[in-house]
């Protein structure tokens, strides 16, 4: 059973830890440095949820074993990476985007390395998925996410505010705990993490000098939160109906850029682009409850005692 207080702890020392981060590395008492807070909230990021996950005594292992290990040390420092050398080198300007579909072209190999699914675990052609499946699994996982990736990277440039990663922290944290319903609770509650780092950033960017430095952090944001789907849908029991109302749910905060909209206040703009996709996350999240607590009821109904009839016309 999830211990709420320890949760809470964990969650809240991933918001100091990367909240910290931004705030050292983005020296507010200093001219603003756009690479310097980018990188700040990046490895805040990576850092917040390592520590809270340790926090929560589910610490990653060496050498990675399982899909939550290859998650925070394999996944996580590669694109941490991939964020901190675009903050530094900038040119050419093909180089950004080549780095990230390397990313998201490795993001699903990395975390089903090893499984049952591609890896012939009980003898010879015993995987699950043919090299034709694999290979279409993997390319279609691949462009969803580079599809993802890219429309919230623009929409942060285009917005030039905070109301992105708001948005991806409030569908984070609604995609662990409908991770943790499925019944992967480890992957639920470590994925907490997610938004706790991501509010962490947030609210120590408030006293940092200049435009708000987000792409970063939305960029690490995404491929995490997808990875965390990765194990909930392939090592959980997390549907791929779920699955991908969760995944899609960032892509509705674009409906927020439709010109009637943005001739409107700039507030209201704002609110648009963090609530209306939480109406997919929302509807996966009650289904999944409910799908909870019916299994719950299921697994919880006591066998009945044979009653005399049942003796009687036993053999009939």
């Amino acid at each position: 059973m999830p211990d709420p207080i320890r949760i809470l702890e964990a969650m809240g020392l991933a918001a100091l830890v990367a909240g910290s981060f931004v705030f050292g590395l983005g020296r507010p008492w200093r001219a603003p440095n756009a690479a310097r807070m980018r990188i700040g909230g990046v490895l805040g990021l990576a850092a917040g949820i390592i520590v809270g996950c340790w926090q929560m005594d589910a610490p990653p292992t060496w050498p990675p074993r399982e899909d939550h290990d290859r998650l925070l040390l394999l996944l996580l420092p590669l694109v941490t990476a991939v964020e901190i050398v675009i903050a530094v080198i900038a040119r050419p300007r093909w180089l950004p985007w080549l780095l990230r579909l390397i990313v998201a072209a490795a993001a699903a190999p990395i975390l089903l390395w090893g499984s049952s699914y591609i890896t012939d675990l009980t003898g010879p052609r015993s995987r699950e998925w043919t090299i034709a499946q694999a290979v279409l699994i993997f390319t279609s996982l691949a462009v969803l996410l580079a599809i993802v990736w890219w429309a919230m990277w623009l929409l942060t440039k285009r917005s030039a505010c905070r109301s992105v990663p708001v948005m991806l922290a409030l569908i984070s944290a609604g995609a662990a705990v409908t991770i943790l319903l499925s019944g992967y609770a480890s992957a639920g509650q470590s994925g907490l993490n997610l938004p706790a780092t991501l509010v962490g950033v947030i609210v120590a960017s408030l006293v940092i000098r200049g435009t708000p430095q987000m792409n970063g952090v939305v960029g690490v944001g995404v491929v995490v939160l997808f990875g965390l789907l990765i194990e909930g849908r392939f090592f959980g029991h997390l549907s791929t109906t779920y699955a991908l109302l969760l995944t899609g749910a960032p892509l509705l905060a674009w409906c927020a850029e439709v010109p009637g909209l943005r001739r409107k206040s700039l507030l209201a703009q704002r609110f648009v682009r963090v609530i209306l996709p939480m109406i997919p996350v929302t509807v996966a999240l009650v289904l999944a409850q409910r799908q909870f607590v019916a299994d719950s009821g299921q697994a919880s109904v006591p066998l009945s005692e044979p009653s005399a009839d049942d003796y009687l016309n036993f053999g009939k």
